[in-house]
């Protein structure tokens, strides 16, 4: 068996380059430092942005609910005023089909002068009236007596 030599036996020069501890004034460990630090801020932008996405995400999509409630709303009540719109309309024909059917009960304008020849032919006015004929009737009596 072979008796371990005392550390202090050992060189410096045998140290292998495995055991190399890193320092910190290492050129390679502070650029490696580096891209780790500079890696971590990216991250950390990146995550950033994508927690600000998601916000605004989250607030178009409460916009985007609310602006389709009110769409709702609104269509309902348009629907609404169409159907009394139609109601209206409906009624304003019936009245209308009744104005026309009575206009066209009405006397027609020959029809009214024909009438009115007739009655300038008769004169209506020269007609005897019941005061009249009993004066009439009072004055022949009278003559007779």
């Amino acid at each position: 068996m072979e008796v371990p030599k005392p550390p202090d036996a050992q060189k410096p020069a045998e140290i292998k380059p495995e055991q190399k501890k890193p320092t910190k004034y290492d050129p390679m460990f502070s650029s490696l430092n580096e891209q780790i630090n500079n890696l971590t801020r990216r991250i950390r932008i990146l995550e950033e942005r994508y927690s600000n996405l998601r916000k605004k995400t989250q607030v178009t999509d409460q916009n985007m609910i609310e602006d389709v409630k009110n769409l709702s709303t609104d269509i309902k009540l348009l629907n609404q005023d169409i159907t009394e719109l139609k109601k209206q309309m409906l009624d304003f024909n019936e009245k209308t089909n009744l104005l026309i059917n009575e206009i066209k009960q009405s006397v027609k304008k020959h029809e009214f002068m024909l009438l009115d020849k007739y009655i300038n032919l008769w004169e209506p006015m020269k007609f005897l009236t019941f005061d009249d004929a009993v004066k009439l009737i009072k004055d022949y009596k009278n003559s007779k007596e």
